[in-house]
């Protein structure tokens, strides 16, 4: 039906076509014109990770797409115009794209030009499901109420030798849950903890703020972590991970409340976090601490067969899959 192109010099089209994704996403709270700057950015680049589709000479799509990762190419953006846009257009794009890139385990929803139950239905037929992201936001604009530390514990900052330790302590909280697919970097969850705590170490997410984060220390176990970067837009929460033996002790309210103080003391305004929604621990912890939500819920879909979990759901793993295990808050 049609072919999948690389962009030409000339990215005059492909920039067309992400304002009118962009348009089309429909996200609640976005701004649309600080998405639109980034993906244009991303296109104008020389290697950007993405095609144009064409349909007997005639640009009427746009794909792009994430890193790989060990279960594949995530795509970021996919956008088809009349007469392309319908669910068989859809259909082409994404077996073009499967043959071209391998396995796609995540991709966005919102297709435009195709309704909602069109969109479940076809994607559904590709073996997806549905799953979305919340931002939510706290003013920092008061005094944060103390929270004791729990018994037997001291709430203090992370140190460079904590390093370690806190790669422990993310293998253990977010084996079993979905949102470490959406970090994935290694099957083996012990060298995916390390790589994933590295990167927020080295700057990866944003400039790392230690004085900004907290951890929950028992006699040099770490039974939790709320880890903060700086982003363009202020302080972002990118990391809150409880050890599930000490689950149901405060820990997750402690981490999160030690390093809003620290934030406020820093003299910031507002704190951030991303979280996904099922993930009903997390989102009323943050909801009983002021969080409120400002984006979302995004429409994003992922493959069941490499992705055998789900948000709020236990982990069963698959045959294919047994040593994997993902990421997630409390």
């Amino acid at each position: 039906m049609g072919e999948l192109v690389a962009f030409p010099d000339d990215r005059g089209r492909a920039v067309e076509l992400v304002r009118a994704a962009v348009a089309a996403r429909g996200i609640p709270g976005e701004d649309p014109a600080e998405v639109r700057a980034f993906v244009e950015e991303v296109v104008r680049t020389p290697a950007a990770p993405g095609r144009l589709y064409r349909v007997d000479g005639t640009d009427l799509g746009i794909v792009l797409w994430h890193p790989a990762t060990p279960l594949g190419v995530g795509i970021a953006l996919a956008h088809l115009e009349r007469p392309a846009a319908d669910a068989e257009g859809y259909r082409d794009l994404l077996e073009r794209c499967r043959a071209l890139l391998g396995p796609v385990p995540f991709l966005p929803g919102g297709l435009a030009g195709l309704t909602p139950r069109e969109e479940d239905a076809l994607l559904a037929s590709f073996g997806y499901a549905p799953f979305g992201r919340l931002e939510m936001r706290r003013a920092l604009d008061g005094e944060v109420d103390a929270v004791p530390a729990p018994a037997g514990a001291v709430v203090r900052t992370p140190r460079p030798n904590d390093e370690p330790a806190l790669a422990r302590l993310h293998a253990a909280a977010y084996f079993g849950q979905f949102d470490r697919y959406l970090f994935y970097a290694d099957p083996d969850p012990a060298r995916d903890a390390e790589i994933q705590l590295r990167e927020v170490f080295s700057g990866v997410h944003g400039d790392f703020l230690p004085e900004a984060s907290a951890v929950v220390d028992r006699d040099g176990r770490l039974d939790g972590a709320c880890l903060v970067v700086r982003r363009p837009y202020g302080p972002l929460i990118v990391d809150v991970m409880v050890d599930p033996a000490a689950r149901g002790h405060g820990v997750g309210r402690a981490v999160v409340l030690g390093a809003l103080d620290r934030l406020g003391r820093l003299g910031e305004r507002v704190a951030v976090l991303n979280v996904t929604v099922g993930n009903d621990p997390a989102l009323g912890l943050y909801r009983s601490l002021g969080f409120r939500a400002t984006i979302g819920p995004s429409r994003e879909w992922f493959d069941r067969s490499l992705i055998p979990t789900r948000p709020g759901a236990g982990y069963e793993p698959s045959a294919a899959s047994r040593d994997s295990a993902p990421r997630s808050v409390e």
